[in-house]
């Protein structure tokens, strides 16, 4: 079912165009434009006269050249020109006249018939917007939050120095057989079903041995694939081995979602870490002396335990919200969508403080979710963006630049190594959304009514949730 409406542009100085609006699903619009010829011919005959003022021709001064001898030598490239104006600038009117809200960069509705620009003809397009759904904005006082508390356990203290005797090691290259945790880099070609030609290749796919624990599990290419460490451990340099998984169904890109995937992997390098001593680890983290290590871990961990607390709170207020609100998705979920959720989630990780391999894996666990759990996420998204125009909060310049200082102390980096990356990444923005979306949820928390729970029974509550969801 469909929406339409119609609107014409009448002001003197503005683009002239109509806009017919069709609404084939929840996020999403089609927008029929149409500039009509008159409109067309008066953008042309403009862009004519700025272009003969200001060409040269061999024999003719700047702008003296005959205006048909200009069309016949550059109206081709003026066409061209002209019709990139008049689309962004139709798309940007068309946009504003109807109050839409683009989630991303809007398409053509059908790539293959690109428009074409023409004298005398109306020049018509259709452009395909998704845009966020219509819902009331859910109340959100007094909500009934869970506190975890617990002491840090010896052993917790233990783990956390042997994970930064890791980070601080010695890298040695090896060729094998590989052991738990030994890297290696090599040409990745992913097949689908029984295919002959890979959909996806890389040259640089990194694969890690799992440990033994949840029967050698680990994660290589994004994907989870069980008994991971069976197939890795003892193999050598030069090995071309093949790993079979079935594609994820909350997988950014729809032709691997629920397809039987093999992929071949060719082994060119490999390295083994050799753990730094504790004092040359106290050393890489500005300590005087061994001695320093355990209490700073402590700290560390303290501090980790507190965002993991205020994690836990936040999380219970996003399953209060979706819960709350009723909202039409689209019928299926889009590449650009599921991107958008994994950046987010990458972002709150890396602000969290989780190492890069840890990273990869709890992304590769939230690929295995159900669509209801994606499309929850998805919810949670538009539902804090709402809140957040609601209760105007932004993050500031300055509130990226200790988040990013923050981060990088974290991961023992420097501040603009790490900043450049995310700019080069293309994740810097979705930083931005995460600190703001942590706010809205903050804001919520300071309304809530708070009750602490031992971690033990925490942690008990979520394993049973866990258990329940695999279930389902």
């Amino acid at each position: 079912m469909s929406e339409t409406s119609t609107e014409t542009g009448t002001a003197p100085d503005s683009l002239q165009l109509e806009v017919v609006v069709d609404r084939p699903h929840a996020c999403s619009r089609i927008l029929k434009i149409t500039v009509p010829a008159a409109e067309v011919d008066r953008r042309l005959e403009t862009a004519m006269g700025e272009l003969a003022r200001e060409t040269v021709l061999p024999g003719f001064r700047r702008g003296k050249a005959p205006r048909a001898l200009v069309e016949r030598r550059l109206g081709t490239e003026l066409l061209r020109d002209t019709e990139q104006k008049l689309l962004g600038e139709a798309l940007g009117e068309a946009v504003r006249r109807e109050n839409l809200k683009p989630l991303g960069d809007p398409e053509l509705a059908d790539p293959s018939a690109r428009p074409e620009l023409k004298r005398g003809e109306d020049f018509h397009f259709e452009i395909e917007v998704e845009v966020m759904p219509e819902f009331e904005t859910p109340a959100f006082d007094g909500f009934k939050v869970e506190k975890p508390i617990g002491e840090i356990p010896p052993e917790m203290i233990e783990r956390e120095v042997d994970r930064q005797r890791r980070w601080f090691g010695n890298p040695e290259r090896i060729s094998g057989p590989f052991e738990t945790l030994d890297r290696m880099i090599g040409r990745a070609e992913v097949f689908r079903e029984d295919a002959t030609e890979a959909f996806f290749t890389s040259d640089e796919a990194l694969a890690v041995v799992p440990g033994t624990e949840e029967g050698g599990r680990g994660q290589f290419l994004g994907i989870l694939v069980d008994g991971l460490h069976g197939i890795l451990a003892g193999r050598k340099i030069g090995e071309t081995l093949e790993i079979e998984a079935v594609g994820p169904e909350g997988h950014e890109l729809p032709e691997v979602r629920g397809a039987r995937l093999k992929m071949v992997y060719s082994i060119r390098d490999a390295e083994r870490i050799h753990p730094a001593s504790e004092e040359e680890t106290a050393m890489a983290l500005g300590l005087p002396d061994a001695e320093q290590l355990r209490p700073q871990v402590r700290i560390a961990l303290e501090e980790r335990q507190r965002s993991e607390q205020r994690a836990a709170m936040r999380e219970q207020v996003a399953e209060r919200l979706v819960e709350a609100v009723s909202m039409e998705l689209p019928e299926k979920l889009s590449q650009r969508q599921v991107t958008m959720l994994l950046e987010r989630q990458r972002a709150e990780l890396l602000r969290r403080g989780f190492d890069p391999e840890t990273l990869e894996m709890e992304l590769a666990r939230t690929r295995e979710e159900s669509a209801a759990s994606v499309a929850n996420r998805l919810r949670l998204s538009f539902i804090l963006a709402r809140i957040a125009e609601d209760l105007e909060v932004t993050i500031s310049e300055g509130e990226i630049h200790q988040a990013i200082h923050r981060i990088a102390r974290q991961r023992g980096e420097r501040p603009e190594q790490l900043r450049q990356e995310l700019t080069e990444s293309g994740r810097l923005g979705s930083l931005a959304v995460d600190l703001r979306e942590q706010r809205v949820l903050d804001r919520i928390i300071d309304r809530a009514e708070i009750s602490e729970v031992p971690i033990e029974a925490w942690n008990a509550t979520m394993q049973a949730k866990r258990d329940a969801a695999k279930k389902r």
